[in-house]
């Protein structure tokens, strides 16, 4: 992986700082971290999609020049993914987790909520692959 850094981020970093380096190394982790869910959705994606599956995916908010752009309305929490598949006749709501991510306290509530009110809800993590594409794929 590149790491490509500001001028401001490399000038922190020849400080010799040590508080400034554990800054860089964790905005480091979490861009990894944001490749890897990029990866994950990418994938799950791609099989939705071969597998006739209507999607729709909850955006997330961008950053441009520091500011956030594309905020969701509504409560926060929402799951990830609304899928329904037209022959199979299944509708479910998907939250999509990576590493060692666990739900916030807002997707908490939203997953209380909507598995008592009946709805079909998980969380799909990378460790289950094989069993999600099974479901995916209708098997």
């Amino acid at each position: 992986m590149t790491l490509r850094m500001t001028g401001e981020q490399l000038a922190l970093l020849r400080s010799g700082d040590p508080a400034a380096r554990a800054k860089l190394e964790r905005a480091a982790r979490g861009r990894e971290a944001d490749a890897r869910g990029k990866a994950w959705e990418h994938e799950i994606e791609k099989h939705l999609t071969v597998y006739g599956w209507l999607w729709s995916a909850v955006p997330k908010p961008t950053f441009v020049n520091g500011r956030m752009h594309g905020i969701p309305r509504g409560k926060k929490g929402v799951p990830d993914y609304l899928l329904t598949h037209p022959v199979r006749k299944v509708m479910c709501l998907r939250e999509l987790k990576t590493g060692d991510a666990v739900l916030s306290k807002e997707q908490r509530e939203w997953r209380d909520s909507l598995l008592a009110s009946g709805v079909d809800w998980a969380v799909w993590h990378p460790n289950d692959r094989e069993a999600i594409h099974r479901f995916i794929a209708g098997r």
